[in-house]
């Protein structure tokens, strides 16, 4: 990612937008093939207040009371807790 867009998205449309984000951590996202310990996600964005970076299995709850299960990209280091969260 261009520095610059970045440095736009993180300041003007993240910060300054009153809404909550959601960002799934994807196979795209990570360093290494099986763990997902070490993502861009976390990296560049994971400290803005109104952003969450999902990368364990997490249920959200919508406005209207809706539970939505979200998975990131299943890694050895995340599989147990996804089949959990499944079962």
């Amino acid at each position: 990612v261009d520095i610059e867009v970045l440095s736009h998205v993180r300041n003007v449309i993240l910060k300054d937008l009153p809404v909550k984000w959601y960002f799934t951590v994807g196979n795209h996202n990570l360093y290494y093939k099986n763990s997902d310990h070490v993502n861009n996600l976390t990296e560049t964005i994971g400290d803005i207040n109104n952003v969450i970076v999902i990368d364990n299995p997490t249920t959200i709850t919508t406005s209207t009371g809706e539970s939505i299960d979200i998975y990131p990209w299943i890694s050895n280091s995340n599989k147990d807790k996804v089949i959990e969260k499944i079962n």
